[in-house]
Order: C-alpha cells, then structure tokens, then sequence
C-alpha cells in the first residue's frame, strides 16, 4: 500500500538531481548564442552572471528537496568534522562583509566576478549538501561522470578556440591563441581542468570495458590538449601535482593497466603534447609559445611576473592596514591602486585597475583579514587530513572503485590549490572545491536521526516556498545584466539612459550599473557642448540644465562607490569639459575631485592628467608643469600627458624642450598617432591642440 502511495521522483533524488546539473552545466552556461544567429549576448557579462544563476537555482532546488526528504520522508542528519569549521569560516565573512570598505558588493559580489557572501554561503551549503546526498558509491561515481561528460564539452571548444574556431563575438587580443572556452579567461579554464584530468583517468582506471576506457582517457587527452593552449603556467603546475599524486597512489595501491587500451593512448598523449608545443614555435608572442613560457616561469624582473609580484606585495601592504576584518570580499579593485607601486602598473595596462591579486592566499588575506586566511586553510588541510586517514588509507587488496575515484578528487582538489596560489578563484571552478570536499568527508560522515517534530510538514514547505521565491528573485539579475548591456549599447541616447536606469533600479548594488547610467547622462551632452558658445540663451540654458543632471549622476555614482577610481576620472573629465565650453568655473569641480581620488589612490594616471588640465585652465600653471613632469615620468606610455606638458613648454618658450619631450613619447606612448601630430603641429609651428578627454 505505502509503495503504491510513494511518489515516482523522491525528494531526495531531486535534491541530487539539483547537486549533479550543478556540476555539470555551470561551467559551459554563457549567454553567447551568435553561432545560432542570435544579435547578440542575452546579458552583458557572458560567461559568469549565467553560471551564477545556474549554481544558486541548482544549490537552492537541492537545499528545498533534500529539506523536504529530512523533515517528512525521514532521511537522517549526517554530521561531519568539518562542519563547525565551514559555519565559523562564513560568520567570519559576515563580519568582514558588515566592515567592508563597500559592504553591498562585499554581499553580493562584483559584475562579472561574484566573489561576495552569498556566493561563499552557495559554497558552505554545497559541501554541505554533498555530504547528506553522496552516502553511496554510486551516486560518487556520477559526480565523477558529471565531471567528466562537462569537460569534455568545455575542453572541445577550447580546443577548437586554439585552433582558430570560436563563435564568441569580439574575442578580446590578449587571447588569441589561446583556449579559453565557456569559462572566459585561461586562467580560470586552467584551474577548471587541473580538477577534471585526475577525474577523467580515474573514471578510465576504474573502466573494465575497453571501450569505454577508451572513451574516458580520449577526455582525458582532451583536456590535456586544452590544458596546454591554456598557455596557463600556475594551472600546468597544479595540473603536475594534481598528476604526481594521483599516479602515486595508483602505484602504490597497484592499481592495473589495460596495455591494449593504455599504453595506445599514452602514446597518443605524448604525440599531442609535442604537436602543440612544436606548433607554438610559430608564435609571435612569448605568451603563447610553450618553450618561452616556460622559460619565464622565474622571470620576475619583467613582464606578467613582474607585475604579479607587485600585486601580491600591494596585497600584502593592504592586509597590514587591515589585518583583522581585511577590506571586505571582493573589494580588490577598489583598493589596489591604493597600493600598488608605479613601477608594478607600468609593467601591465596602465588603464586597467587590478581587480585580483593573482593569488588567493593574498587575496582572501587582503580581504577577509588573517582571520579568514587562517580559516580558510584550516578547512582545506583538516578536509585533506581526515579523509586521507580515514576514506583513502586501505590496506592494499582491499581497494574498491570508489578509493581510486576520491584519491582523484583529492588530488585534483590538491592541484587545485596550487595552482590557486599564483592564480583567481572564480565561482564557475572554486565550486567543485567544496563538492570534492565534501564526496571526501561524505563516508566518514557521523549519521544522526532528526527527532519528529510537530509541524515539520508545514516547515519543509514554508523552506521549500523561500527557495522557490528566491529562484524567481534570481532572474531579476540576469534581466537587469541584459539592461545594463543596453545601456552601454544602444545607439539612441534616451533609450540608453532608459536601459541604464532600469538596470540600476532592478540591482541596485552593482557599482558599474551606476556609472554606466550616469556616463549615458554624460554622453547625452558631449556632443553639443563644444557649440555652447553659438546657443541662444534659451538653449544654452536648456545646455547646461542637461550638464548639471549628468554632473548630479555622475557625483551620485562616486557617492554609492567612493572607492572606484573610474567614477572620479570620469567626473574630472565632465567637470573639465563643462569649464572649457560652459563656464571656467567647472574647472574647479575638477581639481576637488581630483584632489579627493589622488589622496585615495597610489597610481591614477588619468586623474592625474585630469588633475593637471584643470589645474592649467585655473591659472596654476606651474602646479600643472609640476604634475605633468611627474605623470610622465610615472607612466611615460601616457601620450597624452606628454602633449599636454609639451603645450606648457612651447607656452614658457622652451619649444626645444618640447620637441625633445614628444620625441621621446613617440617611442614609448600607446596612442603614437597622437604624439605625432603634436610634433607635426610644433614643426610647423601652430600651436598644439589641447588634450581635453
């Protein structure tokens, strides 16, 4: 009778259900869909605002199923060691997040990162869930396949971004030529695969069907294919690890090989390996040629090193100021430049802000403090001790599938953090950390039986209505990221600021959402500004009732984020624009908010030029000559600080020490075209055009 009364799908297999699409489809969930003729992106961050939603709706139908199998149908509590860790380690990133610099992204983390409180709960209830759920050897094993069967999609197509084919639109320059697949940036597609390769052979080693075998180690070659083009060194490494310690304990557990199927396809790994390598001696760039990539793995008086060692030492800097509360997760890029010495940004983009540390540890420490730092390792290492001792340790003979299988996942979880130590964590990888972590404690787990409780019904449903509510809430940020999109897109201005406005009424905590409606305001009146002089007096009041509206968004906007540098460069910039066609007085906006950025930022060059143009047109020539002569030579790639200071040398009469300024620029700036006319205009002897925006 009860058999024929109980429902076809139980809770608890839908809660499962929930934990393996999460694993399986985060990691290629983008919004991208040109190949199919769509116009283009359904939102403007592609790749992470997608894998975001997917792991909160799979992570809350898990949470709301697996609620309803304990509180009705009876399923028993399990309890593991690390429990009271995890808890400890999310109430300290609560407490950093209410001390934050920027508490509502400290919550909810940045655009295209989503690395706030919310995500790291995500973590706590997957480890979690995965510990209630994964009770069975079988239900490893299609955590395993998961793992597998989704690398393979995300390996394929970055293999075939290596080899030229990529149906995302305007692939930015600095990754051509290299895989980055579903995940957006090498980097993190590295971190990706350091977990899937030792999964991969472990599901071939554990295969005693020849075919299949064969199926599981040609995704294994795969990934490593991808790996590789990843051009990625702190993956390679991790990946090195990840390997050693899992051949170790294969050998050491004696763990067979299928000669027939094994050793064709290790000499088809190392026949690929060599391919790739010898096809990037073709490269025109170290980045991408495996030999010199190689070679500058300890290069740290130059390039990527060299800047890395500069934001690890800002990181660390930082951490000093803050030591205990940090400046809240997810709050690099609002500090960074705070700290991070000249000499360090030149090495990069000097118009980009560093928005990681390229290092985890350095990275949690700045902004979680020691304190979270410590607790964060403690969980990892505690996690690796226990099931070690107690999963992995088995007296040879006595080996089961499922050993080898989590002597992968530990392996893999081991790689991982190496390689996490010169790289970013990101929520589309770091994910499977804690679901690996949890399949590790999951057969040591404690189980415990819930009491009855009156009313548990009525509970199971009222958590299962929450987290139905909270799926629905979801999308609203996809909707509004599909907004924001427009509004830096669109060619109609009004409907760009319509966009915008929506984008920030929807989600009101992302930063750039608000920066993007104020700059549409901005943009709105640019363009007629420079005809302010020829206006009627009607129309230059209707002019400068637009400017003061972009001006009030614009200051609204560093309000909400004090600490976002682009905020006070662009509003020098419309504060200079409007002294140069409106009235010379705006030109003291500038100055003020220049004067506030500069006492918050170590390295802003583009302030700094603001700084000075207003400083020229407020009659202070000399603390503009000043500041220029400093800007050029704290980023002498800078054209245009180096035009600007040329006008003030051919003003002063020192024409020869001008021509001798933009000579030297000409060989240094980014933006050449610009010195060069500036050298045309002095040759000919007309005056140099000013550098307003």
């Amino acid at each position: 009778m009860g058999k024929a009364n109980a429902p076809a799908v139980s809770a608890e297999s839908i809660a499962w259900g929930a934990i393996l699409f999460a694993v399986f489809v985060t990691p290629w969930a983008m919004s991208d869909f040109g190949w199919l003729g769509i116009e283009r992106p359904l939102t403007a961050s592609i790749y992470t605002e997608p894998k975001l939603f997917v792991l909160r709706v799979s992570t809350l139908v898990a949470l709301a199923a697996w609620t309803w199998s304990v509180l009705v149908d009876g399923r028993p509590l399990r309890r593991t060691v690390l429990d009271p860790w995890v808890l400890a380690f999310i109430a300290w990133l609560g407490v950093t997040t209410i001390f934050s610099i920027q508490p509502l992204t400290s919550l909810f983390g940045q655009h295209t990162r989503g690395g706030g409180l919310l995500t790291f709960v995500v973590y706590g209830l997957l480890f979690f869930l995965t510990v209630q759920l994964a009770d069975k050897s079988s239900r490893m094993l299609q955590i395993g396949k998961a793992v597998f069967w989704s690398g393979v999609i995300v390996s394929a197509y970055g293999v075939l971004q290596y080899l030229g084919v990529d149906w995302v639109r305007d692939t930015p320059a600095f990754l051509v030529g290299r895989a980055y697949s579903t995940l957006g940036n090498p980097l993190i597609l590295g971190g990706y695969l350091v977990f899937v390769l030792p999964v991969s052979a472990a599901l071939a080693l554990i295969e005693r069907l020849p075919v299949w075998r064969a199926v599981y180690w040609a995704g294994t070659l795969l990934g490593l294919v991808a790996l590789m083009a990843t051009f990625t060194r702190s993956a390679w490494i991790g990946a090195v690890v990840a390997g050693v310690l899992f051949a170790a304990y294969a050998v050491v557990q004696r763990v067979g090989i299928e000669r027939r199927v094994d050793l064709p396809i290790a000499g088809v790994t190392v026949a690929a390996f060599a391919l790739v390598a010898w096809r990037s001696l073709a490269a025109t760039d170290r980045v991408t040629n495996v030999f010199a990539r190689l070679g500058d793995l300890f290069q740290f008086d130059s390039g990527s090193g060299f800047s890395r060692i500069g934001l690890w030492q800002a990181a660390y800097t930082a951490t000093l100021d803050r030591p205990l509360t940090g400046f809240g997760l997810d709050t690099f890029r609002f500090f960074s430049t705070s700290y991070l010495a000249p000499e360090y940004a030149r090495a990069g983009d000097y118009l980009a802000i560093p928005d990681r540390a390229h290092s985890y540890p350095f990275q949690l420490a700045s902004t979680t403090g020691v304190v979270g730092l410590v607790l964060f390792f403690a969980i990892v290492g505690i996690a690796a001790w226990v099931s070690a001792r107690k999963t992995l340790a088995v007296p040879r003979g006595s080996m089961h599938s499922t050993h080898i299988l989590l002597a992968a996942f530990w392996a893999a979880s081991a790689g991982y953090i190496v390689n996490l130590f010169a790289s970013i964590s990101m929520p589309q990888t770091t994910f499977l950390l804690w679901i690996a972590m949890g399949l590790l404690l999951s057969p040591s787990a404690v189980t415990r039986p819930l009491q009855s409780m009156a009313g548990a019904r009525a509970v199971a449903t009222a958590v299962a209505g929450v987290c139905v509510a909270v799926v629905l809430a979801s999308t609203i940020p996809l909707y509004a990221d599909a907004r924001y999109l427009a509004g830096r897109t669109m060619p109609d201005q009004q409907a760009r600021i319509e966009a915008a406005d929506s984008a920030v009424q929807l989600t009101p905590y992302y930063s750039v959402y608000r920066t993007t409606r104020a700059v549409a305001y901005a943009d709105r009146v640019m363009g007629s500004l420079p005809m302010a002089a020829s206006l009627d007096d009607p129309s230059r009041d209707q002019l400068r009732a637009a400017y003061e509206a972009a001006l009030g968004e614009l200051e609204a906007a560093r309000e909400f984020s004090p600490w976002e540098q682009n905020n006070y460069n662009v509003l020098a910039v419309m504060y200079n624009v409007g002294g140069r066609y409106l009235d010379a007085a705006y030109h003291d906006g500038a100055i003020r908010t220049a004067e506030e950025g500069l006492e918050r930022f170590l390295y802003a060059p583009n302030l700094r030029l603001q700084y000075a143009i207003a400083l020229e047109a407020a009659g202070r020539t000399a603390d503009a000559r000043a500041e220029l002569e400093h800007l050029v030579t704290l980023e002498p790639r800078m054209a245009e600080a180096a035009v600007q200071l040329a006008r003030i040398y051919v003003a002063e009469g020192e024409t020869e020490r001008a021509g001798e300024l933009l000579r030297a620029a000409e060989t240094t700036a980014v933006n050449r075209a610009l010195v060069v006319n500036a050298l045309e205009a002095l040759d000919r002897g007309e005056p140099i055009p000013s550098v307003a925006w």
